[in-house]
């Protein structure tokens, strides 16, 4: 049971180099620091110098106490670290530490469980890849982890110094090892989360109250499309209106009134003829009566009327005793007429 939770402990450690290697030789975070840089380059020293949290380096042995609270990248001398370059095949890299694991006492003396190591790709070329392997004693490794303590470097990372003095870029701190951030950090952090909050929430109002505006803005338009939809059914009543006005008023302009036609019979039968009775129905069809010397030419006059057409007795042609003369009763069509032409009489009739 212990060997097999050792197993499991050693693979999760695996799998956390692993990730970590791959964070730290990864373009991301290179990009992500030259940013950084250039961003604090951009801020006044003083204010730049309490914002950088990036960690200092500290020479093995440390020989004094920490002046800032900024963690620290122990440098070891070569002295101090084993390491090799070792050829692999290509496919050994897609799980690197699981391999050298199990390689370890090919290369160092020491058993692979006494070594604490990190290992890094260099290159790779056709089917062989060049492996850089770094390792150092847990006993010793362990002991420089009390002592750093011991002094309050707050450790993030350790790096390796070659014989030419160039840092070797790799990370020989065990996970978990590093230091918690003091309380000023932390309340930065927390700070930083804070405004980081604030922000989205304050584009998250300001977004809600765009949106808003939007929604009010849209019941405005709506309401307008319907005052004009509105104004155009107005505009179209009236039109009709007027037209249906317009009509009537041609038509009648177009067909004479009852004086009109009482004189204008008057003109066409003559003073002699007498009509007792004059009806105009459906605004087209004239009735009138009344007695005559001699009815039966009356048609012929009044088809001479210019206002009407198809004239006709309707009844009988009797006689009045009383006074000698013959009664009648004729029925006729009033003919339309141009509108114009009764503006034509009427300026003439006004003309002296």
């Amino acid at each position: 049971m212990k060997r097999v939770m050792k197993s499991g402990r050693l693979a999760i450690e695996t799998l956390r180099r692993e990730g970590r290697s791959r964070w730290t030789d990864s373009v991301i975070r290179r990009g992500l620091k030259a940013w950084l840089d250039e961003l604090l380059g951009l801020l006044p020293p003083a204010l730049a110098a309490r914002l950088d949290r990036r960690a200092c380096t500290r020479l093995w042995p440390p020989t004094s106490a920490p002046e800032t609270a900024r963690p620290v990248t122990l440098l070891l001398p070569a002295t101090h670290a084993m390491v090799q370059r070792i050829t692999l095949p290509a496919a050994a890299t897609r799980s690197l530490h699981r391999v050298l694991r199990y390689e370890l006492g090919r290369y160092f003396p020491y058993e692979p469980e006494a070594l604490h190591f990190v290992a890094r790709v260099l290159r790779k070329r056709d089917e062989r890849a060049e492996v850089e392997l770094v390792a150092v004693a847990r006993e010793r490794l362990d002991a420089m982890l009390a002592t750093c303590d011991e002094r309050g470097l707050r450790l993030q990372a350790i790096d390796v110094i070659d014989a030419e003095g160039e840092r070797l870029g790799v990370d020989l701190l065990p996970a978990g090892a590093a230091a918690r951030a003091p309380r000023a950090v932390r309340l930065d952090r927390w700070l930083g989360a804070t405004c980081l909050v604030l922000l989205l929430a304050l584009a998250a109002a300001y977004l809600h109250h765009e949106r808003q505006r939007l929604e009010t803005m849209q019941a405005t338009v709506d309401g307008q499309r319907e005052q004009v939809r509105h104004l155009q059914s107005l505009r179209h009543e009236l039109d009709a209106t007027v037209g249906a006005a317009r009509y009537l008023g041609e038509r009648k302009a177009s067909r004479a009134t009852l004086s009109e036609l009482l004189a204008e019979l008057t003109g066409c039968l003559g003073d002699e003829e007498w009509i007792s009775e004059l009806s105009l129905e459906n605004g087209r069809e004239v009735t009138f009566s009344g007695q005559s010397e001699r009815a039966s030419a009356l048609i012929a006059q009044v088809r001479r009327c210019p206002s009407l057409e198809q004239a006709r007795f309707q009844g009988v042609i009797q006689s009045d005793d009383a006074t000698g003369r013959e009664r009648y009763s004729i029925r006729a069509r009033l003919r339309d007429r141009d509108p114009t032409s009764k503006e034509r009489n009427d300026a003439t009739a006004d003309r002296p």
